[in-house]
């Protein structure tokens, strides 16, 4: 831990995931908050701006990884940083859900190269000896983002409005991309090295399907991991909708319950970085029914008017940690 925090380069990407990390969940209670309660979004298209969010991840990622390990990744990364930035201003001046929509997705494909192109930076910068306590620094700053950004947002959208929320997020990411100048080029693998060594996109998705194909654990688990999601994901959706039916719904509130959620796999993620003996499908499985419980909870105190987001948001943050982790 001592090395890690001597090591510059890790350190200062690090900072500028932490500010660009904090914008993201910004700008995402904002808009979610600004759909659902001021423009009041059917849940049909509550459910399109969740997808914008998470499709271009889910059909741009595994392109992404490879493109994020042939070119430079400090270069990919301030790119991404200055192209959202710009991004999320036109939301300030959104009229209509189709601009929400369109903006979302362009900044989602950046965002899709944003994450591999860290991840792989953090591999330069990082020895291996030392990269268990990267990956877990980093996931709790995920996790603390998560807890801070929600929050922030929620009160700064009930006292200025989604639009300052916008600019503000739009800041996080210039200043992100600020902080990256300052990471160094190349650190233990020079990206020379490792572009010289890669086939075609096509071999290189064909050595993928191989490997699941050879492994039953893997492919048992992708699929018990895709169908979990999806049901997640519906439900996540639809939590604004949830939410405004209550007498006292607003910003704020929205924001308190995301913080709890955040804090929920806050612990959660601290608790399995100690353990590393646990059996993964056990841990999936409670994980899972965990987070059943957590959203019959939350419908059956929406249905008594009760907004206890600090009782039902940890716990379902925190079984839907230990699901990711598992």
């Amino acid at each position: 831990m001592k090395r890690l925090m001597k090591n510059k380069g890790y350190m200062t990407l690090m900072s500028a995931q932490a500010i660009s990390s904090i914008g993201d969940w910004l700008s995402i209670v904002a808009i979610i908050t600004l759909v659902g309660l001021k423009w009041d979004a059917s849940p049909l298209q509550v459910s399109f701006v969740f997808l914008c969010l998470a499709l271009p991840m889910a059909l741009f990622g595994p392109v992404a990884g490879i493109v994020a390990d042939r070119f430079n990744r400090k270069t990919l990364m301030i790119v991404s940083d200055v192209v959202r930035a710009v991004l999320i201003l036109i939301l300030t001046v959104a009229t209509s859900l189709w601009i929400v929509y369109a903006t979302l997705l362009t900044v989602g494909i950046f965002s899709a190269l944003f994450i591999p192109a860290k991840n792989g930076k953090l591999k330069e910068l990082v020895p291996e000896e030392d990269m268990k306590g990267a990956m877990s620094i980093t996931s709790m700053i995920d996790s603390s983002t998560k807890i801070l950004g929600p929050l922030v947002s929620g009160l700064l959208v009930a006292v200025f409005g989604a639009q300052q929320v916008f600019v503000i997020d739009s800041s996080t990411f210039f200043v992100s991309a600020l902080i990256l100048l300052f990471i160094p080029n190349a650190g233990g693998l020079e990206p020379s090295e490792s572009t010289t060594e890669q086939g075609s996109f096509k071999q290189e998705f064909s050595a993928g399907f191989s490997f699941l194909k050879s492994s039953r654990f893997m492919i048992t688990g992708l699929v018990l991991v895709g169908i979990s999601l999806l049901i997640l994901q519906s439900a996540d959706s639809q939590l604004i909708v949830l939410i405004r039916e209550l007498t006292d719904a607003s910003p704020d509130l929205f924001g308190y319950l995301v913080t709890g959620s955040g804090l929920g796999m806050f612990v959660a993620g601290f608790l399995l970085a100690k353990k590393t003996d646990y059996k993964p499908y056990r841990l999936m499985l409670l994980g899972v029914c965990g987070i059943g419980v957590s959203f019959g909870v939350m419908g059956l105190l929406t249905h008594y008017d009760l907004n206890y987001s600090l009782i039902w948001g940890p716990g379902m943050g925190f079984t839907q940690q230990v699901f990711l982790r598992a």
